[in-house]
């Protein structure tokens, strides 16, 4: 469960370590949960990226990919991470999401069944394992 001010982790390599939500998406009723788009801003760098590709404090879209509170699936199980975990997304001036990319070019760590479908095809292909 993700709301507000949430301190996330990101799990790319686009040099963000800490980000902070600022926005959630208009249809999350105030929670945001596994795929939705935030808009998030940097806190904290990774110290072990000489060239980050992101700035301190400035704005970027997120996709979160791992929440901390439990989540149901179809099939009646559920799961649960111990992290809230996110990906950042560059954008283009028109906000098309065809147009969205990852800024990293790798994602530490699974990514969920769930993100099997037409709009995650990107991130799907930069994860290790799909749990």
């Amino acid at each position: 469960m993700i709301i507000i001010e949430t301190k996330l982790i990101s799990r790319d390599n686009s040099g963000a370590n800490i980000v902070k939500c600022v926005k959630l998406s208009k249809n999350s009723n105030g929670i945001g949960k596994v795929g939705e788009f935030v808009l998030v801003t940097v806190i904290k760098l990774k110290s072990t990226i000489t060239k980050p590709s992101v700035k301190l404090k400035k704005i970027y879209l997120a996709c979160i990919i791992r929440q901390s509170s439990n989540l149901a699936r179809f099939d009646g199980s559920s799961i649960k991470f111990n992290e809230n975990s996110v990906i950042l997304l560059s954008v283009n001036k028109n906000w098309n999401r065809s147009d969205w990319s990852v800024i990293g070019n790798r994602i530490e760590g699974p990514l969920l069944h769930e993100f099997r479908s037409p709009g995650f095809s990107k991130i799907l292909s930069l994860g290790p394992k799909i749990i």
